[in-house]
């Protein structure tokens, strides 16, 4: 089973496939369009108009130029260590990815089970900004506490403001 992104056009009210076909397996820089995706949570459109697709164990991204598609985070491995890359080049974290939102810099913020994970747009490095990932919280981040030291029940959704604040909405 794999998922599809449509774009729908406001003037004439037809949608239009943009990624997920599911005709050819190789993962970058094909087409989009022919390109297969998973599991699709959540889709942000960047300034240029490109878009960045939360795909299962990865974020894709489709450039708003060429319609290729690329992986900007996540290894797609179903088999690795959740949490694992941190500090390191985003694209080789294992992730599951929630929700994505972008800040007013660029930078990518990936809900991914317990945690938040932020991506930064000039160095491509990924890091958790909240959440431990433990997944058993007996102790959820407190009012006043470094949002990395204590543990997050699943996050719904995450926002990011203009600053770089990141918010999320997580399970009591």
């Amino acid at each position: 089973m794999h998922a599809v992104v449509q774009r729908l056009d406001h003037a004439t009210g037809q949608p239009s496939i943009v990624a997920g076909l599911c005709t050819r397996t190789e993962a970058e820089g094909i087409p989009a369009r022919e390109a297969c995706l998973a599991l699709v949570p959540a889709i942000v459109t960047e300034p240029d108009g490109s878009l960045l697709i939360a795909d299962g164990l990865r974020v894709r991204r489709v450039d708003a130029t060429s319609g290729r598609i690329s992986t900007v985070a996540g290894n797609g491995d179903p088999a690795c260590t959740p949490g694992t890359g941190e500090r390191g080049p985003a694209r080789d974290a294992c992730i599951e990815t929630g929700d994505i939102a972008l800040d007013g810099a660029g930078n990518l913020f990936i809900s991914s089970g317990a945690r938040v994970w932020r991506v930064d747009r000039t160095t491509q490095t990924i890091s958790t900004v909240a959440g431990d990932g433990s997944t058993f919280c007996q102790h959820p981040v407190a009012d006043g506490q470094l949002a990395t030291t204590g543990c997050l029940r699943e996050i719904y959704a995450i926002a990011a403001d203009a600053g770089g604040d990141s918010s999320s909405r997580a399970s009591a």
